[in-house]
């Protein structure tokens, strides 16, 4: 299993068809209601789980690129200069970058958390054993079948209510809310059911995989996709089953998002809030709460998820590689480097060369032969050079 310059393209492409269509589905209205939120969740998983694994496996076969594309990928992985005999390339110094950015960015968002966790202890107020919070609470728990394990806690700095911590979970509430309980019992509600379906659990899965793809721009839309997809899927818990209840929760939302902006003193990407980021990502949550009614057109639906799995698989089964040097009068078109890097971009400890007496070598990786060059300067430093006689394999040529 290899991750290369090649392997990462395959899961940037695979991963932004699933985003595309993820991205058309939400904003077509049609759409949205025939697939519903839980095929769309689907391509959230397979986004998350190519982006996991963007490596290529021993079963993967090759598809050869253009000429064109052979020189960008042959490029980039040229040898600039050495470092105490390593050799460096432009993908190299990627991955470098690309290590350095990601361990940053999971330790600002480790500080981050920490800090507010830090300023709850700080500023934050009790009401767990108030009412009407405890009764309802209490209420909820009971009637979900759940252990009550959660703690409210006024915050000032914050206008929406939240929920904070995976082990210790936390419904924050703004210090200066006046909710009237039909309303604060949705709201403790949501939250709570947020915690039921470890939303924050998968929320922080999906931050730690884009911080980790912290180039890639696909991430913000992955990122702000999972919180409409988690927030729809609670919705549906709430609503599904009573069409009163829907009335009465989209009310609810109305009331306390009309003049309501989202801020919190601290950072939202490890939190689950009431409302959405934008005005329009509550539109979408109210048009499927309103045809919650109606059944999503299933066989569609499993149409869409076969395609799904089949590009999914499909995008480990083939790769795209630079094409190998070429033979005869057009054997300098393109521009190859003369080692099993250069070929594979993936050194082997069994590539060697078999010197043939006339001033060429021909150029092995374990039995398969690769190429014949009349030079080994530009070779990795220490590859063995061995005649016909002692070679450490057959010589299959």
């Amino acid at each position: 299993m290899h991750l290369t310059l090649t392997t990462t393209l395959m899961a940037i492409l695979t991963t932004g068809l699933f985003l595309t269509f993820l991205t058309i589905c939400l904003l077509n209205r049609n759409l949205l209601v025939r697939f519903g939120y839980k095929l769309l969740a689907l391509f959230v998983l397979f986004t998350f789980l190519r982006f996991l694994l963007p490596i290529d496996f021993p079963f993967t076969q090759t598809i050869i690129l253009s000429s064109t594309m052979s020189k960008i990928i042959v490029y980039l992985h040229s040898w600039l200069f050495f470092i105490k005999e390593q050799p460096i390339s432009v993908w190299v110094i990627f991955k470098c970058i690309w290590v350095v950015g990601a361990i940053v960015g999971i330790l600002y968002y480790i500080f981050c958390c920490l800090r507010g966790e830090y300023y709850i202890i700080l500023h934050g107020k009790e009401l767990t054993n108030t009412e009407p919070y405890q009764r309802l609470v209490t209420d909820i728990c009971r009637e979900q079948n759940r252990k009550n394990c959660f703690r409210i806690i006024a915050l000032p700095g914050l206008n929406v209510p939240m929920l904070f911590g995976i082990f210790s979970p936390r419904i924050l509430i703004p210090e200066d809310a006046d909710l009237p309980e039909s309303h604060l019992y949705y709201i403790l509600r949501h939250e709570m059911t947020h915690h039921f379906h470890h939303d924050l659990v998968l929320k922080g899965l999906i931050r730690i995989i884009t911080i980790i793809y912290w180039w890639n721009p696909l991430c913000i839309l992955l990122n702000r996709q999972t919180d409409v997809i988690l927030e729809m899927h609670v919705d549906d818990s709430l609503t599904k089953s009573d069409t009163g209840r829907t009335s009465e929760y989209m009310n609810c939302l109305i009331d306390y998002a009309s003049d309501t902006v989202q801020k919190a003193p601290f950072s939202k990407s490890f939190t689950m809030s009431l409302f959405a980021k934008k005005d329009s990502d509550l539109v979408k949550r109210f048009i499927l709460m309103s045809n919650n009614q109606n059944k999503t057109d299933l066989p569609l639906s499993v149409l869409i998820c076969c395609i799904v799995i089949c590009i999914y698989l499909c995008s480990y089964f083939f790769i795209f590689e630079a094409s190998k040097p070429p033979s005869g009068e057009n054997a300098g078109d393109l521009i190859y480097m003369d080692t099993i890097e250069q070929l594979h971009f993936e050194l082997s400890n069994d590539t060697y060369f078999i010197d043939n007496g006339d001033g060429t070598y021909d150029l092995y990786n374990g039995t398969v032969y690769l190429e014949t060059t009349d030079t080994t300067e530009y070779s990795y430093p220490g590859t063995p050079i061995y005649t016909p006689e002692n070679s450490p394999y057959p010589i299959t040529k």
